[in-house]
């Protein structure tokens, strides 16, 4: 005990006696220090210091040197194990599968646990190697406690199903700055296991089960590899959630599964972290195949579903996985909600980029940026219902830029989507009220929007450039469709196409141009508008209208004959009645079609190359151009 503490002892309990009304509750300090000479037992007298006094700090400093750990490492509240950076610990037993951690447990006792967040509290551990030397388990372990710190630890080499850390049931944790790596089983397990103390399979070696979750777990500053996942659970329990898990700015890397595995988790985020050579950066969920998901205990007060999860995967560097990015995933009876997956960059995934798989509602993906997605950069698939999708940058996809199957409610704005190698946005059968805005797609390898059996979708404003199929396809009985004011330019097929039945289709205010074939071409649609459009140079005509019933104009075709420095008289046909100008040397005309679409203008005879330039309006107003050299 230093002097300073000493005197301030003295100084309290002299007052205590003359005044009769102070009580002080003395927090005592003690140091101890141990060595590689010691045996565990010797090692666990010491630690044993504090195992009855709550009112004594103890701070146990482990020597550099070789541990051979025979016996768990039992720690108490209130205790400070600091650990040389040349300590190394060995476990040699084949009975104990913990190196260090809380008692939890003890032969011929009953209720030795607390339970809650009571049985230990205040713990750090910090320093040393801890060598699992290939056995099975969980080689630091804390159940059912209170502000317990792990940090600048390595811990590595366990064996078949084995947890480098674990902590259940524990409220205001840190794991931090730790080395993990190091397994030698094929069973997919983590490295940081964040668990629900709910029975002995869950969590084995306590007496007191009461679903006590993991509650304020900040793990930042470690570097987890060579392991199936790095952090997470594999299990959940109806009703019971753990919350306010922070992984931030942590390295992970060569993971054969998951970096980062939320399973019913809420009030959590996943921020600035490096992970690379995974199976998936990060999962976010409720319900997936060959998980374990029970019912809480007959003494647990369930829970609500949450109207929003308030997961946060944020600002990641996301590179070379084999499955997928990021991926969310629901089921009916517990839809995954309220995730915003905002700022990350992702590139070299084998499957989609950001996928939000079946179930996954009212969740936004903004500010990422996609690259060299093996499928889509980001899909949305069936029953996910009111998602944003906005100001993503996605390149290079091996399939669509965008994908939604079997949605509704979807937002997707203002994203930068590009060389897509097929289409740039694709709109699977049976989604529903969707809305497509302010999109920059660029160099899709089909359509550069691509929408196919759906209700109510609106496509507007968007920019669509050098497109090898067509600008926007609407197929297979579109409903309700509105493309308005869309920027197309360059088309190898078709500027904007509608096939096959669908029904109440309006196009409106585009602006076409470069299209290799029809700038806009309407199919078997029952009562379609088609007004206010500019189109120009198109490789055939500007408008077809094909076999539509009750369609508000007919075909344009926008014909201009053979004009040459003797002609007198200029030939041409357009659409029924509609008005045609001509500009030539600056002098405007307008002529008007007749009722079978022809029309003709006499002129004066004009030099050779002299330009003609020609605008043409059908009856909903829509203007083509065209341009004629004299020969």
């Amino acid at each position: 005990m230093n002097r300073y503490l000493k005197r301030m002892i003295i100084v309290f309990g002299v007052l205590s006696c003359y005044l009769g009304v102070v009580k002080i509750n003395t927090i005592y300090a003690a140091e101890r220090t141990v060595n590689s000479s010691m045996t565990t037992a010797q090692i666990q007298s010491v630690l044993d210091t504090n195992k009855s006094n709550s009112n004594q700090t103890l701070t146990v400093k482990f020597e550099g040197g070789n541990y051979c750990l025979d016996a768990t490492l039992f720690v108490y509240s209130n205790t400070v194990v600091k650990a040389d950076s040349n300590a190394v610990f060995k476990l040699e037993s084949n009975t104990y599968k913990t190196m260090i951690g809380s008692r939890n447990f003890q032969e011929g006792t009953d209720n030795y646990d607390k339970g809650g967040y009571v049985n230990e509290s205040n713990i750090t551990i910090d320093g040393g190697k801890w060598d699992g030397n290939g056995k099975s388990g969980e080689m630091v372990r804390f159940i059912h406690g209170t502000n317990i710190t792990v940090k600048n630890m390595e811990v590595y080499n366990i064996g078949e199903g084995g947890h480098l850390i674990t902590f259940a049931g524990v409220k205001d944790g840190w794991i931090e700055n730790c080395k993990l790596h190091g397994y030698l089983g094929k069973e997919k397990k983590e490295a940081i296991h964040l668990d629900i103390v709910h029975d002995g399979s869950m969590v084995p070696g306590t007496d007191k089960y009461d679903d006590a979750t993991n509650q304020n777990i900040i793990i930042t500053g470690n570097t987890v590899y060579d392991y199936p996942r790095a952090v997470g659970s594999h299990a959940a329990v109806d009703g019971v959630y753990q919350r306010n898990i922070q992984v931030n700015n942590n390295r992970f890397y060569n993971l054969s599964e998951e970096a980062v595995k939320f399973y019913g988790f809420k009030d959590s985020s996943v921020t600035n972290n490096s992970i690379t050579n995974v199976g998936i950066g990060v999962r976010v969920y409720t319900y997936l195949e060959g998980t374990t998901y029970v019912n809480p205990l007959s003494s647990t007060k369930k829970e609500a579903q949450p109207s929003r999860y308030n997961i946060n995967v944020q600002g990641n560097v996301i590179q070379n996985c084999s499955q997928y990015g990021i991926q969310t995933r629901g089921l009916n009876s517990r839809i995954m909600r309220g995730v915003t997956i905002k700022g990350n960059k992702i590139s070299s995934t084998a499957g989609t980029g950001i996928m939000m798989y079946n179930y996954t509602s009212n969740c936004t993906v903004s500010e990422n940026t996609i690259s060299n997605a093996g499928n889509q950069g980001v899909g949305v698939y069936y029953a996910s219902n009111g998602n944003t999708i906005l100001n993503n940058t996605i390149s290079d996809s091996k399939v669509y830029g965008v994908y939604l199957g079997g949605t509704g409610n979807t937002t997707i704005k203002s994203n930068n989507i590009s060389r897509s190698k097929n289409h740039g946005i694709c709109m699977g059968n049976n989604s529903h009220s969707t809305l497509i805005q302010s999109n920059k797609i660029v160099s899709s390898g089909g359509n550069g929007t691509s929408i196919n059996g759906s209700k109510n979708v609106i496509v507007r404003s968007n920019q669509i450039t050098s497109s090898k199929n067509t600008g926007v396809a609407l197929n297979s009985k579109c409903e309700y469709a509105y493309v308005a004011y869309n920027t197309i330019n360059g088309a190898k097929n078709k500027g904007i196409a509608v096939y096959s039945g669908g029904t109440k289709a309006k196009i409106n205010g585009n602006s076409l141009k470069n299209v290799s074939g029809v700038g806009i071409y309407v199919q078997k649609c029952s009562k379609p508008k088609v007004y206010n459009n500019t189109i120009q140079l198109v490789g055939k005509n500007p408008i077809t209208i094909d076999k539509c019933k009750s369609a508000n104009i007919s075909t344009l075709k926008n014909e201009v004959g053979k004009i040459t420095r003797k002609t007198k008289k200029i030939l041409g046909k357009s659409t029924k009645k509609g008005k045609v100008y001509i500009i030539i040397s600056k002098k405007k005309y307008v002529v008007k079609a007749d009722k079978k679409g022809k029309f003709k203008k006499n002129i004066k005879k004009q030099k050779k190359g002299t330009k003609i330039y020609f605008s043409f309006k059908d009856g909903g107003e829509n203007k083509t151009y065209k341009t004629v050299s004299v020969k």
